[in-house]
C-alpha cells in the first residue's frame, strides 16, 4: 500500500496513522491506464513508481491540489478511482493548513 502520512520531516512520517492509500490497483488505475493523461500531471507523476517514496514540500502542496482536481474533471464521476484521490486532494489540504508535509510511503 502507498500510503501518505502528514509530518515534518521523513524520520517522523510513518510513526502515525496514515490520512490516505493507494492499493496496488488503484495505482495502476491512475498511473498505467491508457485513458488517464498522467503525463500532464508532473507533481503526480513522483509517484508513478509505486515502489518509490514521493515527498511534496508545503510549498508544492498547492501545485499537487490543483493536478489532483484536474485529473478528477477527466474523470468518471463516483468512482472508487475519484474517491481515492479526493482523499488524496484532502490530505494534501490538511498538509497545508498545517504547514507540513506529505509523504508517500510505500508499506
Amino acid at each position: 500500500m502507498l500510503e501518505g502520512h502528514i509530518a515534518e520531516s521523513f524520520e517522523a512520517a510513518g510513526s502515525d496513522v496514515p490520512v490516505c492509500g493507494w492499493p496496488l490497483d488503484i495505482h495502476e488505475l491512475i498511473f498505467w491506464r491508457r485513458n488517464v493523461p498522467i503525463e500532464r500531471f508532473p507533481m503526480l507523476m513522483r509517484m508513478r513508481d509505486y515502489w518509490e517514496d514521493a515527498i511534496f514540500t508545503t510549498s508544492e502542496l498547492p501545485e499537487v491540489v490543483g493536478e489532483v482536481e484536474a485529473l478528477i474533471e477527466l474523470l468518471p464521476a463516483n468512482t472508487a478511482l475519484v474517491a481515492s484521490l479526493e482523499k488524496f486532494r484532502d490530505a494534501c489540504a490538511s498538509a497545508i493548513s498545517s504547514q507540513r508535509n506529505l509523504y508517500m510511503i510505500c508499506d
